[in-house]
């Protein structure tokens, strides 16, 4: 077998190539091979393999077609009620697909095997509303709505899907009007104007010029600006957004936080102040003491010494003055 022949049939490799590629020879084969195939078309259905569903329920509806032929049913019997479910559910395969006219095709044939069978209309209109046919799904709802009462099932969704179908020929219709008038329009006599520059042709440098300078002063006062009564400086529309403020006839940052009187006599005076020179000598002279603190420690803070010697001398004098007594019961109290 050539390879050609492996990919131009896709029964071939198929994991349902047992029942795609079988040929029963007797009625009830047939039966047997029918619900195995639309057992696992609906399988394929659920897990949303819809290429595999579109070959299952291809193939039992050739299967059962064959058998209607051989065996003379008549087109309003139980077959032909499950024929149309076949179709219709191969629609639905075709649709999520996207092919579309395909789809359409299967649903309205089993809308004629079965008038009564609701799905079938639904799925026709469906497919008909993804082609943007909106008048021929509206007419096919219609259709749907008598199959679903005849049935004694609800209507709702077919009603909800024609008000869907009402709406889009409506915007259709009104935009084909505006088409016409605008049409009408641009074919009427335009009235005498200078003739468009082409838009190879340059623009003299002057009337550049001017259009730039006024595209500019017309930014400038679409920005506008206001005078603050305090000050007479420029405050924009904008300011305010990105977060400024006047304050004491300055503009400043929003977060700026100007201290209250009794706010600054809590917190003293913190204005910087500029430090003077000092003379190193000068200051070892003044601060000349035993402590051998360094030239900086004015102010007698911590710092880091030796005061091993210190710590030898004081705690060689307090174990020298300490004094134990043993208790009474101790081999030599006292």
């Amino acid at each position: 077998m050539s390879s050609l022949g492996l990919t131009s049939n896709p029964m071939l490799g198929s994991i349902h190539g047992d029942v795609l590629n079988a040929n029963p020879a007797t009625e009830d084969e047939r039966n047997r091979l029918i619900e195995e195939l639309k057992r696992r078309g609906k399988s394929t259905v659920i897990s949303r393999s819809f290429p595999e569903s579109e070959l299952l329920y291809g193939k039992a509806i050739d299967v059962m077609a064959e058998s209607d032929v051989k065996s003379g049913a008549d087109p309003a019997s139980k077959k032909s009620q499950d024929l149309a479910i076949l179709y219709s559910n191969r629609s639905l395969a075709r649709y999520h697909l996207g092919k579309l006219e395909e789809s359409e095709s299967d649903a309205r044939r089993a809308t004629i095997l079965n008038p009564v069978y609701s799905k079938a209309f639904w799925r026709c209109g469906q497919a008909l509303g993804a082609l943007q046919r909106h008048a021929d799904a509206l007419e096919v709802y219609e259709g749907g709505v008598l199959a679903a009462k005849n049935a004694g099932a609800s209507t709702k969704a077919f009603q909800k899907e024609m008000e869907k179908c009402q709406q889009k020929i409506e915007e259709e219709q009104k935009l084909l009007e505006t088409t016409t008038a605008s049409a009408k329009v641009d074919g009427a006599t335009p009235p005498k104007t200078a003739p468009a520059r082409s838009t190879a042709d340059p623009i003299p440098e002057s009337k550049a010029t001017n259009t730039v300078k006024s595209t500019s002063e017309k930014k400038k006062n679409e920005a506008g600006a206001t005078k603050d009564s305090s000050s007479n400086k420029l405050f924009t529309k904008s300011d305010h957004v990105r977060g400024y403020k006047i304050v004491n006839g300055k503009k400043t940052s929003y977060f700026h936080n100007e201290l209250s009187e009794d706010a600054k006599k809590l917190i003293g005076d913190i204005a910087p102040k500029k430090l003077e020179r000092v003379d190193v000598e000068e200051e070892k002279k003044n601060n000349s003491s035993d402590d051998k603190t360094s030239v900086w420690n004015t102010a007698g803070t911590w710092e880091e010494r030796d005061t091993s010697p210190w710590a030898k001398e004081t705690l060689t004098q307090a174990l020298l003055s300490a004094e134990y007594s043993l208790p009474l019961s101790s081999p030599q109290p006292g």
